[in-house]
């Protein structure tokens, strides 16, 4: 054979081998991929459950229900105070407008949804707080707070 068709056997054989190793992603970088995916967050779709959810949450969260009647977007102090992350710092100012752009979303389509489900959880909230001051014992605090949990639920 002649030399420069070895050579050119080689050169063709190395761009084959360079090409297939380029196409080939190690394991660190596959990874990195998913988790920039699973990372990116969709923008909030009110739809019916989705409200009723956020009113549940406003409800646990001792915000009024009524305020998001109004589109109020501005928390007043007692709301900053019950935002609060497991007793430690107030939550940052992107979880706030978060939740207050979800509450104002819910309250311009789908209002009755998210005052109804918030206003039950208020309640619900309310009865268990009573349950606490009514009832000394501790076993009828326990039973006052069993009946509750199966009414509610």
């Amino acid at each position: 054979m002649d030399i420069k068709a070895v050579m050119w056997m080689g050169f063709i054989c190395t761009c084959i081998i360079a090409t297939s190793v380029d196409s080939v992603e190690p394991d660190y970088l596959i990874h990195k991929r998913q988790r920039a995916k699973i990372g990116r967050k969709k923008p909030f779709n009110a739809t019916a459950t989705k409200c009723c959810k956020i009113g549940y949450r406003t409800a646990r969260k001792r915000m009024s229900c009524g305020s998001a009647q109004s589109g109020q977007r501005t928390l007043n102090r007692s709301i900053k105070a019950k935002l609060r992350v497991k007793g430690k710092r107030v939550q940052s100012e992107k979880k706030k407008r978060q939740l207050q752009l979800k509450i104002a979303k819910c309250a311009k389509g789908f209002f009755k949804a998210f005052y109804k489900c918030c206003t039950y959880k208020e309640s619900f909230y309310s009865q268990m707080k009573l349950c606490k001051i009514k009832h000394r014992r501790k076993r009828d605090r326990k039973k006052c707070k069993r009946l509750l949990r199966k009414k509610y639920s």
